[in-house]
């Protein structure tokens, strides 16, 4: 069974400590005939490379792993998983199995108040 979860969700970005952008961990379980897949702010999807991505050559990254992600406010990213070969292209049938999406929100100081 396929699994996403990104820590934190949403990224929060404070501009009263002059941040600029926020990192979040992506956190994966898939089978071994599933593709990981990305976009950044709906832009084109491309398919993950899981061992360069966290890293690891071992054998394990094919069924889970982990990796950062940093973002800058107003940005969004999508990360799912697909069918082997039935990845999110226009010459395919895609076959989404879960999908995820992590937001970026800025905090900013308003009349002495978080907003």
């Amino acid at each position: 069974m396929a699994e996403l979860k990104a820590d934190p969700n949403p990224i929060i970005v404070d501009k009263e400590l002059r941040e600029t952008k926020g990192t979040t961990t992506i956190y994966y379980m898939k089978d071994l005939d599933q593709e990981l897949w990305e976009r950044t702010d709906g832009g084109s999807w491309s398919q993950i490379n899981v061992f360069k991505r966290t890293k690891n050559k071992e054998k394990e990254a094919e069924f889970r792993g982990r990796y950062d992600i940093t973002l800058k406010p107003g940005q969004f990213y999508d990360v799912a998983v697909f069918e082997s070969n039935r990845g999110p292209l226009p010459s395919v049938d895609p076959s989404l199995v879960t999908e995820l999406r992590v937001l970026v929100l800025r905090f900013v100081l308003c009349n002495g108040r978080r907003l």
